[in-house]
């Protein structure tokens, strides 16, 4: 989780703990709950969803995955660019 622990680092130089910024929510619910965490935790449970049962499913998943899969990968990669966080 280097990415959540990067965005925390940017809100804890932001804004401070909690009880400086007056916020309702800690920085590290708010980093956990970032688009980039959560893109990335998506992209990771999509790709691990487990083996097909038959040959004849796993030929269809290898016609139609990779297209997703670089369809996630691209969202990924741009929200990553819009994020540029140093660290």
């Amino acid at each position: 989780m280097a990415r959540q622990a990067r965005i925390q680092r940017l809100l804890d130089d932001l804004l401070g703990s909690q009880y400086d910024s007056g916020l309702p929510l800690a920085n590290d619910f708010i980093a956990r709950a970032s688009r980039p965490v959560i893109e990335a935790q998506q992209f990771a449970n999509f790709v691990n969803q487990g083996v097909k049962a038959t040959s004849q499913e796993e030929l269809e998943a290898l016609r139609t995955l990779p297209r997703t899969w670089f369809g996630k990968i691209k969202v990924y990669v741009e929200i990553e660019n819009q994020v540029q966080l140093n660290g």
